[in-house]
């Protein structure tokens, strides 16, 4: 390619042309509209290891190949006269690379522009990396099932749709902008005032669990994670806000339940030992009276054996010890009957439901109706005794409470599911006491129920009695079927 020489007298051009620190260019506008590079400064010379030299005398479409783009700027600024300040990414004929440059095209007169070229590469390709990390950042914050956001100058400036959709707004207007503590309950402004001095003077991240509120006013409870950054050059205060009001519920529940048991413990413990007072008062009582009178006519026997024999007299005492000692066996088997009936053991527990019924109804003037399968089945021993010990502790609290006049009894036992029902024509039971922790009774009957893996259902209405629902699933080893009987028990 023929090769222009161009003469520049300006010595002191040359000189500052030279000193350009970036890479600088000349070009020229010959007299028949070509526009071609005049010449180049050291800096360019350095940066393509004296290559560039070799493209003095091209022209613009020549040296810039398929890059309009550049092309269109030099002859815009020769064109016009105004000044362009552009970042190209271009591909260098010297080295064949791409790279970023920041090119201002100044217009020296009618014929000459001048490119400064600065290389801001590696700032781009930093930009980039940024702009991907920030991307990355941006969808992890919207994917974020915690509200994120972030304070600055005492407002909200930033939140993420899990944030929206917490406070229950439509959208993201409703909540930025505002202050934080128009979120937060009443009761909690000076705690969250604390909280976030600390956060201000803190280099790590500080917590706390406050409840907040929503748009509409509903009332929940939140874990907030809070740390100081710098956002867009200033300081600032970025929040994670966790959602714990099924947490703190459970652990309410937890609190409870333990203080509950604990109730429990202490209230099977003064049972035992109320039941250890009354079974040590009646052989106290009954068994050493008895055996006491037992010693006496013993004694009498025996001294009237060394005198003259009354037969009528020993006849009477042996009679009478007859009756003491038959009493005595009785005690003896109320007093074992109440600490455990042994015909649950013996006939199973249709028929210690009917032993208790029938001790009932001789002791009080309630009525009962039953409705229960007539010796159809058997249940394992524990099975056994943990229903036994349910329908008792209901039938108690019958007794205790209800002032029923009527009972009303029905089990059933279908696709292996025991049913029970139990209901009274009492006063009927409110649902405060229902759900009272210091309900033991109840509680103890839920605890026995839950156990076996059942569900109990107690409902209570004003005047009109209670109802007691328990159903208890069965496994096969646990139920024996003995023969098929429809007919069913009636007591009372």
């Amino acid at each position: 390619m023929q090769k222009i020489e161009f003469k520049i007298e300006d010595q002191l051009f040359k000189k500052i042309f030279n000193e350009i620190p970036d890479p600088a260019s000349l070009w020229y506008r010959t007299d028949e509209g070509r526009i071609i590079l005049a010449m180049t400064n050291q800096a360019a010379l350095e940066t393509s290891n004296g290559r560039i030299s070799e493209f003095i005398g091209y022209s613009v479409e020549e040296f810039y190949l398929d890059n309009i783009q550049v092309i269109k700027t030099i002859i815009q600024v020769i064109g016009t006269g105004k000044n362009i300040r552009i970042e190209l990414r271009i591909k260098l004929r010297t080295t064949g690379e791409w790279k970023w440059f920041l090119s201002d095209y100044v217009k020296v007169d009618n014929s000459y522009v001048l490119n400064i070229a600065k290389d801001i590469t590696d700032r781009k390709n930093v930009e980039k990396a940024l702009s991907e990390s920030e991307e990355r950042f941006r969808i992890l914050v919207e994917q974020s099932p915690d509200g994120i956001g972030i304070i600055q100058d005492g407002v909200i400036n930033f939140i993420n749709k899990a944030t929206v959709k917490m406070l229950r707004a439509k959208n993201e207007t409703e909540i930025i902008g505002h202050s934080f503590t128009e979120f937060v309950q009443k009761d909690s402004f000076e705690e969250i005032k604390k909280y976030y001095l600390r956060v201000s003077s803190e280099s790590t991240p500080q917590t706390i669990e406050i409840r907040f509120k929503t748009i509409v006013g509903k009332i929940f409870f939140v874990e907030i994670i809070s740390k100081k950054i710098i956002y867009k050059g200033r300081e600032a205060i970025q929040f994670i806000i966790r959602d714990i009001t099924k947490r703190v519920a459970t652990e309410i529940q937890l609190r409870n339940l333990t203080t509950r048991l604990r109730s429990l413990t202490t209230h099977i413990q003064t049972l035992v030992e109320e039941e250890k007072i009354k079974i040590a008062r009646e052989i106290h009582d009954e068994l050493a009276q008895a055996l006491t009178g037992l010693k006496i006519d013993l004694t009498f026997l025996q001294e009237m054996s060394e005198e003259n024999i009354d037969k009528n007299q020993i006849k009477i005492k042996i009679k009478s010890m007859i009756e003491l000692i038959d009493t005595t066996i009785k005690t003896v088997r109320r007093i074992s009957t109440e600490l455990r009936p042994i015909i649950l053991d013996k006939l199973g527990l249709i028929a210690a439901i009917e032993w208790l019924v029938e001790d009932i109804q001789k002791r009080t003037s309630i009525k009962f109706q039953c409705s229960l399968p007539k010796e159809v089945f058997t249940l394992d021993e524990k099975l056994s005794t943990a229903l036994f010990r349910i329908f008792q502790e209901s039938i108690t609290n019958i007794l205790r409470h209800s002032f029923a006049t009527k009972v009303n009894i029905s089990m059933l036992i279908e696709n292996y599911c025991l049913h029970l029902k139990i209901r009274d024509n009492g006063i009927g039971i409110e649902q405060e006491n229902i759900d009272n922790i210091n309900s033991l009774g109840i509680f103890g009957m839920k605890e026995r129920v839950r156990e076996l893996k059942g569900s109990i259902k107690i409902n209570g209405k004003k005047g009109m009695g209670t109802l007691v629902m328990i159903e208890i699933p069965l496994e096969k080893n646990q139920l024996k079927k003995g023969r098929k009987n429809d007919q069913h028990i009636n007591c009372g």
